[in-house]
Parts: C-alpha cells; structure tokens; sequence
C-alpha cells in the first residue's frame, strides 16, 4: 500500500492514517527552488511508529519533539527514510532510533533550520547502508561512517566542520559519489596516496576558505568527473589531478579569475579531458542532479 502526495502542500496527515499498519510507502513532501532549494514534509505525530511495515519514508520534520524521533524506532523495516526538522538535543534519541533501522539503505537527515546536526552518537550504523545524505552544522564529524562497508554515496551539505572529512572517508571501500557542498572550514584539501579507490564522481563546492586542493599519486584512481562551485579562493587547479587517466569531465562554475586562467594550460595535457564552464553546459542541455 502507498500514499503518494509529493508536490502537494500537505503538511499534516489524519490520525486515522496510522491505523493502516500494511502502509508500505509513505511519501509526503514538496520541492521549493526559490530563493534556495528547499523540501519540506509534513509534520511528524505520535502515532508513526504504528506503521511497522513501512518500507520507505519521505519526508518526516520531526522538530515536534522527542517522543516522534523515539517512535522512528519502531519502523525497523525502512529501507529509505528522509528526515527534517532536527533539533541538536533530540540527536542522540535520533541515533539510538536509527540504529534499530537494520534493513535502512538511504539515510537523509536535516538540522531545524542550519542548526547543528549532532548524529554523533550512532555506535551500531545499519550495515546495508548505501547513501548517506547530512544537511547542517557539524560539530564533530561523525566517524561511525567509517563503518559502512556498503556506502557508496554520500552528501555532505552546509556542514562547515573544521575536521577534515576526507581523513573518515578516504578509506570506504565501496564509495562512488562524493559531494562535498560548504562542508568543511579549511584552508586546504589533500587526497592521500591510496585513498578512495573507487571514487567516480566528486563535487567540491561553496567552501569559503579552500585555497589548495592536492591529490597525491594513487588516490582517486577511478575517478571519471570532477565538479567544483563557488570555490571563491581556490586559484588552481587541483594539484595532481592531471595524471588521472580516467578522468573524463571537469566542470567548474563561479570560479576566480584566476582559476579559470589556470586551465587554459590544463587543456593541452590530454584529450581524455573534457573542460566545460557551467555556462557552457547549461547552453549544451546538460544538468546537474
């Protein structure tokens, strides 16, 4: 059984709803673009946890309370789940919930509001999970994603750690997808010699400080596309990145000057490169997911 309301306004369900415990999809939630992409869900409600054959969750704002978060608990059958509206003091009830989740595969979790998303504390992570998508502040990078054997995407948006994020990721075994948006406060990236080794596809973008990004030999060797945004003090290409043979896009937007002047050399290193400005793209048909 599903109820599908995305793209509607709804943001309260009937009580009544959480009698139909076969429910397997519940998908209520909306996409705002302007002034800044947003989603919002509906409002969580005691009573979610009777849903015990949900399948897939989309998307719960949970800045009602506790009692809500420690009801997600119950859904041990996720397989997919969405959830916004975090307050920092219900992170640890929201990690204990989620070690629960055994079966979940997608994990996406919102701070209320750019607040700090604590999910520090989740000591047992779902072993199956395979996409990992964190919106807000963080305090303290969470390194129960070195855990995850099975990961192979992971978004990092507006997190703003002065931790290096790359030190707990380099090491996935699995990881495909990185993206990186406004998620760390340094001045300097360095992908190490053997590190994500079956990295595809990586976009670095909106961090205010970065001025240096280094790859040393032997990391990112599968790497097929590179995506860099509004990096606004980062000057030059990414040191190392030339000798990847794989590489087969590079595309970059609201990039310095001196960026930009940087790759006219760049393009004379191989034909196996496809330099493209994101205006470019755009005039081509090309989109950004």
């Amino acid at each position: 059984m599903t109820l599908d309301l995305k793209g509607t306004n709804v943001r309260e369900l009937p009580s009544e709803l959480f009698k139909l415990q076969q429910l397997r999809y519940l998908l209520v939630y909306k996409v705002g673009t302007i002034p800044i992409f947003k989603i919002f869900g509906f409002y969580g409600q005691v009573g979610i946890g009777s849903l015990v054959n949900l399948q897939e969750l989309f998307f719960i704002d949970v800045n009602q309370g506790g009692v809500v978060v420690k009801e997600l608990g119950r859904l041990n059958k996720l397989r997919r789940v969405g959830i916004l509206g975090l307050r920092r003091e219900d992170g640890p009830e929201l990690c204990s919930s989620i070690e629960k989740m055994r079966n979940l595969r997608w994990l996406s979790v919102e701070s209320l509001e750019e607040k700090v998303l604590d999910v520090q504390y989740l000591f047992s992570p779902p072993p199956l999970l395979q996409t990992i998508e964190l919106i807000g502040k963080l305090e303290k990078f969470p390194n129960w994603i070195s855990l995850l054997h099975n990961l192979k995407r992971i978004f990092l948006v507006g997190c703003t750690s002065r931790e290096d994020p790359l030190e707990v990721l380099q090491a996935l075994p699995n990881l495909t997808d990185l993206k990186l948006d406004d998620a760390y406060d340094g001045y300097e990236l360095c992908f190490k010699t053997g590190g994500f080794q079956t990295l595809k596809i990586l976009y670095l973008s909106k961090f205010e400080r970065l001025n240096l990004v280094r790859v040393e030999e032997g990391a990112m060797p599968h790497l097929e596309e590179l995506n860099i945004f509004e990096c606004k003090m980062l000057e030059k290409v990414p040191l190392g990145i030339e000798c990847h043979a794989n590489l087969k896009f590079f595309y970059f937007k609201d990039m310095p000057n001196e960026f930009i002047t940087a790759l006219n050399p760049s393009i004379q290193l191989g034909n196996y490169w496809r330099l493209v400005n994101w205006r470019d793209r755009h005039l081509e048909g090309h989109s950004v997911e």
